[in-house]
């Protein structure tokens, strides 16, 4: 049996590669974490569209404005964050979160982000109290 031609090796690869990054371009926006970079963008950006869309509650709620007031004073201050950890449960995820400020200390935030009508939405009450209510069905 002959062994395949070097051509046919590099043709599968670069398909294999295609597939890859077309995977992760259609699904770069999808899913809890997606949710909560999604909305440090657009707050930002002030894209106020981009991030009522992004909140349960949206951004007429209290709750929404106090988080987008945090996350603009927050990203503004630290020079990049990072999603550390998550928790899933039946359609809601835990978040913690560190920013990391100039001086080297890191601050931390959990984030409450849940599906709701087939969306990642962030729940700004839990993230900004720390205390679910119903988040997990309990």
């Amino acid at each position: 049996m002959k062994p395949p031609k070097p051509i046919y090796s590099f043709l599968a690869a670069a398909i294999l590669a295609a597939i890859t990054l077309v995977t992760f371009a259609v699904f770069q926006d999808y899913g809890p974490q997606s949710a909560i970079r999604r909305f440090h963008r657009a707050v930002l950006r002030k894209d106020g569209a981009e991030a009522n869309q992004l909140l349960a509650g949206g951004l007429n709620s209290p709750e929404g404005q106090a988080l987008v007031n945090f996350v603009d004073e927050i990203a503004r201050s630290s020079n990049s964050y990072e999603i550390v950890g998550m928790r899933r449960d039946r359609g809601a995820v835990v978040a913690s979160v560190e920013y990391h400020m100039p001086n080297g200390m890191a601050a931390s935030r959990v984030w409450y982000v849940r599906k709701q009508g087939g969306e990642w939405k962030i729940d700004a009450f839990n993230t900004l109290t720390g205390i679910p209510r119903q988040l997990f069905g309990g």
